[in-house]
């Protein structure tokens, strides 16, 4: 199953969309703990849970011990390196983008509308998560011979409000 991105391709947020399939996808997510919370004790030692009305952790899709000569791998960097929220901002696109993804099982990012399957070819029943991502990168192998990168990471953290999987 896939790995998606959505993203606006004008200044106007919504009008119109290009639809990613990451491919190669990652090899690992990295997401945090399914609940935010903090546990207090008060002074008569009565427990208080609190939770944030936001979910401001940062989540992290990777890709493990890649050549730059495996098929897709540039152009898929160089796509996602265009959708990192800073350089949207700078082309005068909308810096927010949306995800979606039910490899992993985790993270709640593989909701649709109708709880059925999904719909994979028109999109229709699939509800996004509206994400920023804050930083592409990768880091390549030393040691010369052909160029590998060690790892290579897209960070995001979610920007939708309405969002409540945490």
């Amino acid at each position: 199953m896939p790995f998606l991105i959505r993203y606006s391709t004008d200044a106007a947020p919504g009008s119109t969309y290009t639809i990613l399939e990451l491919s190669p996808g990652p090899t690992e997510v990295d997401y945090p703990e399914a609940r935010e919370y903090n546990i207090r004790t008060t002074q008569d030692h009565n427990i208080v849970i609190q939770r944030p009305i936001k979910d401001s952790r940062v989540r992290k899709w990777l890709w493990k011990n890649y050549r730059s000569n495996i098929i897709g791998y540039n152009s898929l960097w160089t796509a996602l390196v265009a959708l990192e929220s800073r350089q949207r901002d700078i082309d005068g696109k909308n810096p927010v983008i949306q995800i979606w993804e039910n490899e992993t099982g985790e993270g709640g990012f593989d909701e649709t509308t109708d709880q059925l399957a999904p719909d994979l070819s028109g999109y229709t029943n699939i509800e996004w998560v509206q994400v920023k991502f804050l930083q592409v990168t990768r880091k390549s192998r030393s040691g010369g011979g052909p160029v590998k990168y060690d790892e290579s990471v897209v960070e995001f953290v979610i920007a939708d409000a309405s969002w409540e999987n945490f």
